[in-house]
């Protein structure tokens, strides 16, 4: 069975509470927890600095909302030294765990800074393992542009807390449209967390990844194909749609879940 969820990143300029509204409205029961317009500017809503009164605020957004939280975007901060990078990471992963989150969703960090980023998880992955967590670091450039570099990481730290968030929009948009995405697919599938579904597509701009699934280049047919037969079943994240206003939003929602019904018609979907 899949189970598709919906990250908070296409409502992001809305206050949290409104987002929340949105994405149950549109029929969604998890949400992942992204960058959110505040009063302090963009941030999460629960990071490694949060107060547990805040934390507590967020879980009665997301009960008022009947929403479950699987997934939270992590920082690593490693611009504060390994002592206070791990402490903070510590108390992200101590709300993450009274959140009932599962993945801490890691975007890695620029290739000057991965000795640093290596001595962050070796510190902070059994405290991870321990609350039952997975952080699962994403394709986005810098440490994490090839899929040699993260089965690399899976070697080096050698943790099943260590896992991998497969984005094949992202791998388009820092690898190029001629990244093989079902090889890279094969490659990482023992040690993938999830799948986020993705697009992208390419312009006079360059790529662009802010595209209704199934509107831009990625062969999601093909690729939740060879995913149902790798893992047959698990978590599909909608992080992104083409940007419009809330109704907007709303309809393009409803659709992608459609659509994922026709992509997966002999799988039973969960939203």
């Amino acid at each position: 069975m899949f189970t598709l969820a919906c990250t908070t990143r296409p409502w992001q300029s809305l206050p949290l509470p409104a987002a929340l509204t949105a994405i149950a409205a549109a029929g969604f029961t998890e949400v992942g927890l992204m960058y959110q317009a505040s009063a302090e500017g963009w941030q999460v809503p629960v990071h490694g600095d949060s107060s547990e009164r805040e934390r507590w605020a967020v879980q009665q957004l997301l009960a008022d909302a009947g929403l479950q939280v699987p997934l939270l975007l992590a920082e690593t901060r490693l611009e504060l030294g390994l002592a206070a990078a791990s402490l903070r990471y510590a108390r992200l992963i101590e709300h993450a765990a009274a959140l009932g989150v599962s993945t801490l969703l890691d975007l890695g960090c620029e290739p000057a800074l991965r000795p640093a980023y290596l001595a962050l998880m070796q510190s902070v992955l059994p405290l991870a393992a321990a609350a039952g967590l997975v952080i699962a670091i994403k394709p986005h450039g810098g440490i994490s542009q090839t899929v040699n570099d993260l089965l690399s990481f899976r070697d080096i730290l050698g943790s099943i807390a260590f896992r991998f968030s497969f984005d094949p929009g992202n791998w388009l948009y820092y690898g190029g449209a001629d990244v093989p995405l079902q090889a890279y697919l094969q490659q990482l599938a023992p040690a993938i967390d999830h799948f986020i579904l993705k697009d992208c597509q390419f312009g006079p701009r360059g790529p662009d990844v802010a595209v209704q699934p199934g509107h831009g280049i990625v062969d999601f047919p093909a690729l939740l194909t060879q995913w149902q037969a790798l893992a047959d079943g698990g978590r599909l994240y909608l992080e992104c749609l083409t940007p419009g206003a809330p109704a907007e939003l709303h309809t393009q929602a409803r659709a992608v879940q459609h659509w994922l019904r026709q992509c997966l018609s002999t799988h039973t979907i969960t939203e």
